[in-house]
This record gives structure tokens, sequence and C-alpha cells, in this order.
């Protein structure tokens, strides 16, 4: 006996009062042995397949229960009640609840370097995700390749670099311009035909191709008119076109490559664009993550598509017109067309703005056509007393512009689809997936002063034929409504031209370009110092 009251003291009786055998044949006790202390007690037989508790060692030293420095022979706080004393736990062991694996698009077994992987930092540039598609719904992504664009003009070698336009520099530039005055009209344009916007997919109206109106699609800054308008305002020392105007504010969001030639004389800056240029033609689908590949010369490669949305906006402004119903701005533009051609209907309006330090800028703004709307206007000062209306007619212009569908191998609905379910499908693609062009029309239209916009939806006959399109329904939109919609900060844009004409008021007279860099959102204005020789030709 140890000498102690504890439990060891009644273990140490049972191992001296108890009597060890000898078993010659094997382990344990022989099978005739019994044990008069365990005589009577019940026994239960358990088999090898059946698993055993743990065995609570008594003579290990006594342990505290980590985080709480209580041991494990002090009677816990739980304790169970006197009624629960009989109960035993059979099975003591915890259930462990396994974990839900959530599937998403990013779980996938991403491809090897060996299957066209160029390096982990490329990954976020080649796989994208679809902008129409919002992050909850773990769409799988979608393979982009890396497209290397070269630029639109080759650079000579002796050309000069004058100064570069970074991305940075132009977020920060802001100019309120105003909406200008206007200085001269030419032209005549037409009444809109209202029936126009009763179209629907169920009553589709067909496209008509009249190759006999001729098509004004590249006109010169430089040319009659213009010449004429410089002579009589010598204070004007910018001139520049709307199309001009427009690519370099949306330079932000424009994804191909352009240039624009510059000439100095005399103080006069002109700003002005080659011909068959990026300019000179409408794009379709450039911002999109799936845009149109540039190297098919197929009639759903860049180039084609371009071509087939130049060609569908001047028919369809020419065919929204009233045949007998003209409203002439002025006289007739001296534009060159080509023989046997009949003059388009058309108006351009000249318009000035002050752009500060010396600088005062003149746009030609294009104009399609007008319609007459009758408004009711009160008197202010009758607006308390006298609650009359008065009815007058005013007349509000209109530019008519078509965006054409893109056949996308893995689309999933067509326009037509879109348009009888969800209409909204359609605005959210087209403001995405040509989010430059439509901010290009928008700013033509405010530098004009024109309030309304038609934009027509085309769809081709035949997937296969790019000469026979369908139009499937026109949207009709106030020019400020539209501002809205693309969410266009009109005073970056001016910022952004003002920064570029101050560059070039700052220069000696002389030649330059300005060139946009194919695969960065920079612009660099490069000198001509030494013409080519094609050029002196």
């Amino acid at each position: 006996m140890c000498g102690y009251k504890c439990i060891r003291c009644e273990l140490c009786y049972f191992m001296e009062t108890w009597e060890s055998t000898y078993n010659p044949s094997g382990w344990g006790p022989p099978a005739d042995f019994v044990c008069k202390e365990f005589e009577g007690l019940p026994f239960t037989e358990v088999t090898k397949s059946e698993k055993l508790g743990k065995f609570f060692d008594i003579f290990a030293a006594p342990t505290s229960v980590a985080g709480t420095g209580k041991r494990y022979r002090k009677e816990p706080t739980n304790a169970p009640k006197e009624d629960d004393m009989g109960f035993t736990v059979m099975e003591s062991k915890a259930t462990i609840k396994a974990k839900k694996k959530v599937v998403t698009g990013f779980s996938r077994k991403q491809p090897t370097t060996q299957q066209g992987y160029c390096s982990r930092s490329f990954r976020s540039t080649m796989y994208r995700y679809p902008a129409t598609l919002k992050s909850k719904y773990h769409y799988p992504p979608v393979y982009v390749p890396r497209v290397v664009r070269e630029a639109s003009i080759t650079l000579n070698k002796e050309w000069e670099l004058v100064t570069e336009f970074t991305k940075q520099v132009m977020e920060k530039v802001n100019f309120p311009a105003g909406e200008g005055t206007e200085i001269a009209k030419i032209g005549t344009i037409g009444h809109y035909d209202v029936k126009y916007d009763r179209i629907n997919t169920r009553h589709p109206v067909p496209l008509k191709v009249d190759e006999k109106i001729g098509i004004y699609n590249w006109v010169s800054t430089i040319e009659n008119s213009f010449v004429e308008i410089i002579r009589e305002n010598k204070d004007l020392n910018v001139f520049a076109s709307d199309a001009v105007v427009a690519t370099l504010m949306t330079v932000q969001s424009s994804v191909y490559p352009w240039d624009i030639s510059v000439e100095k004389r005399e103080g006069k800056i002109i700003l002005d664009c080659d011909e068959n240029r990026v300019l000179t033609y409408t794009t379709i689908s450039e911002n999109a993550t799936l845009a149109p590949d540039e190297k098919d010369h197929g009639i759903n490669g860049a180039k084609k598509l371009s071509w087939e949305a130049t060609m569908s906006n001047h028919y369809f402004g020419q065919q929204a017109l009233l045949s007998d119903a003209n409203y002439v701005l002025g006289p007739e533009p001296k534009f060159k067309l080509p023989a046997n051609k009949v003059r388009p209907r058309k108006g351009y309006i000249y318009k000035a703005w002050d752009m500060g330090s010396g600088m005062k800028l003149c746009v030609r703004c294009q104009v399609d056509s007008y319609v007459k709307e009758e408004k009711s206007a009160e008197a202010e000062e009758e607006k308390k007393t006298k609650k009359e209306a008065s009815e007058k007619k005013e007349i509000s212009l209109v530019n008519l512009r078509a965006a054409n569908e893109f056949y996308e191998t893995k689309r999933q609905m067509t326009w037509k689809q879109a348009l009888e379910n969800n209409r909204s499908l359609v605005t959210s693609e087209i403001s995405i997936n040509d989010s430059t062009k439509l901010t290009k029309w928008t700013i033509e239209a405010l530098l004009a002063g024109v309030e309304n916009i038609r934009i027509a939806y085309l769809a081709r006959r035949k997937i296969n034929d790019n000469r026979k399109h369908n139009i499937i329904e026109i949207a009709r939109y106030t020019t400020k409504e539209l501002k809205n919609l693309i969410n266009l900060n009109y005073e970056v844009s001016w910022g952004i031209l003002k920064m570029i004409i101050q560059a070039l008021h700052d220069q000696e007279d002389g030649s330059y370009y300005l060139v946009k860099d194919p695969n960065k959102l920079i612009i660099r204005l490069y000198k001509k110092i030494k013409l080519p020789a094609e050029e002196l030709e």
C-alpha cells in the first residue's frame, strides 16, 4: 500500500492479492483459468472486426485542457445530472460534415503552355469574360488570342518625334467648350419619313440599293466651300471635319490604329485624313471581345464588314427621306462626284468654337434630314394668369445611322430573335461592342446641334450575302438621351482635343502627322522633315 487514499490504492491492493498463472501453450491465461474476483460479472464477447475505444491511462500525470487551465480529474461544469447518471454513451466519435465543393468556370483544368499559352502573366489578357455577362453566374472563360496590330501608316525614318500624349495625361484634361456659333450652311436635306419608325421584326423593310446616287464617303477638309470660309473669316486658325474631331475625341475607346495629316501654313492649322483610311469607313464590333478578324479577307472580315457598314449607312440615309419634301440650308456643296452620279441630299453646317490662347476652331458638321414637330409652348409671363398654349411648328434636325449585325460563330441569339423577346439585349450589345462608333455618332450630333438620332438595325437576308439587308427595327433617341445612355463625358473629350490643338499651335509651320499607336493608348506627333518621293512627284 502506498499510504494515500486515492484511486491507485485500490489497484495496488488488487495487484497484491491477484495470483498469476503460467500458460505453457501460448500467450495469456490458460483456457480453464477462472478468476474468483470476476466470477459472476456479466461478460460480452468482442470480435476482432469490432473497433475498441481508447484506453484511459490512469497512471499518466494529470494534464490540463488546452486554453482552460483545468485538469481532467476536476469535475466539469457541465456534469450530468442525477437522472442521467445511468445513461452511457456507446460511441463518442465526432462526425465531420463534408464540405460542399463549388464548381465554377475556373475549377476546370487549365491548358498547359504546350496548348497555346504564352505565360501566366498574359493569362488575364487571353482569358476574358464576355462583357454582357455578370460575374455572379460563373460562366466559363472565353479564349481570346492576343492581337498585335500594325500602324496605319509606314513611318519614315527621317520623321522627327515631337511629342506624345499618353493615357494618364488624357484622363486629367477638361474643357467646357459650349455649343459654338454658326458661320455658314450649305446643301439641301430631305424630310424624314416617319413611317419608318413603325418598322418591326414581323414587318421588315428591305434596304434599297440605289447606285445612281453618289456617296460622299471621303470629303477632304480643304474643299471649295471651306476655302471660301477661310478667306472670309481671318480670325479662324484651326479647321477640321466632324469625322476628324470625333476621332480625336474618342481616342480613349478606339481600338484600330489611325493617322491624321496636319498642315500648318502662316499660323493656319488644317486637320485632314487621307482617302481609304480607317477614318473614312464605319467599323463593326470594334470593341467586342471576339472582334472581326483583320486578316480575314472574306465577307465576315474586318475590312469587308467596314465596307458593308459604310454603304448601308449611305443607302439608309437616302431611302428614309420623303421624295417631295426638301429643306434648303444654303448653296449646293462643290464636292467632287463620279460621272453619271446624282448628288445626294446632304447638308453641312460650319460652326466655330473659341478654344482660348488665340485658338479658334472651325468644324464642318454633317446633317442628314429634318422633321417638323408640333410642340405646345406657353409664354413665361402668362403661365400664372392665363393657361393658354400656343401651337407652333419647329424644324428639328435628324441624323440617320445604321447598325449592322455581326454574325459570330458562337452567337446564341440573332438580333431578330432578341428584338422579339427583349429589345434591351440589342441595345446593350451595341453600346458595348460598338461603343466607339456610338460615341462618334453622338459627338457628331452634338457638334452639329442635331436634336434627334435614328439608328436602323440591319440584318442580312442571307448570311452569306453582304449586299442585301432588311431593316428590322428603328431605334429613336434624342441626342441628350443617347449621351446619357453611353455615359459620355463631353468635357473630357473637348479637353483631349484642346490639348492636341495646343501642341500643334506651339509648333512651327510645316507638315505633321498624328499617329495612334496600334497596340497602346498613345498618340504620337511626328514632323515630316523630308517628304517621300511619291508625294514630291
